[in-house]
């Protein structure tokens, strides 16, 4: 064996043992360290109304991140939040309850054909918004702790800032309008653990 290949066979050993010291760390991390990936739908009264979310839960602290999606009659809403469970009590066995705050922030875009008018009237709108929210809701867990399905309402406030187009016959308008947000969201949603 040439000098070159024993340093290569050095090398690729070195490697393997960086590979498997890696996987034991993350081995005796994944057993202190869990996470719960999930599904949640829902609605309300708000900018979304059907929604979709990505959510993730981590286990040592009771913080949740959400993607949202929404879709309606001509209308797309995208959001992100963010909860802090302030309490999450037990109730009877696996069953808990929860209260916390957190926020959210999401657009919102559609279109609208306006028929109620003696002319088509097509509303092209858009807007942002910003809140505060109030997370209440019970959660379970089943299959030693790897699912949990949990129920929540959603009572948000916050501030909107939104543009309308208009587009008529007589002509074209805009406008747009800061004004005070106020939500009521309703999910349910299953988290698997990890």
């Amino acid at each position: 064996m040439s000098i070159s290949e024993k340093l290569n066979f050095v090398r690729h050993t070195e490697k393997k043992k960086l590979c498997m010291l890696f996987f034991v760390m993350l081995l005796s991390v994944s057993s202190s360290f869990a996470i719960g990936i999930g599904l949640h739908i829902g609605g309300g009264y708000d900018f979304e109304p059907g929604l979709v979310s990505a959510t993730l839960k981590l286990d040592n602290r009771d913080i949740i991140f959400n993607v949202d999606l929404g879709f309606g009659t001509g209308e797309v809403y995208i959001g992100v939040s963010n909860d802090y469970w302030l309490l999450n009590k037990p109730i009877a066995g696996p069953v808990r309850w929860f209260i916390g705050l957190g926020w959210e922030a999401g657009y919102h875009t559609g279109k609208e054909l306006d028929e109620t008018r003696r002319t088509v009237c097509i509303e092209e709108n858009f807007g942002v918004k910003i809140c505060g929210r109030v997370p209440v809701g019970i959660t379970s867990s089943f299959l030693n702790g790897r699912l949990e399905p949990y129920l929540q309402i959603i009572p948000l406030v916050g501030i909107g800032i939104a543009k309308n187009n208009s587009y008529d016959p007589s002509g074209y308008s805009q406008y747009g309008v800061v004004y005070p947000h106020f939500g009521f969201d309703a999910v349910a949603g299953m988290r698997v653990w990890f």
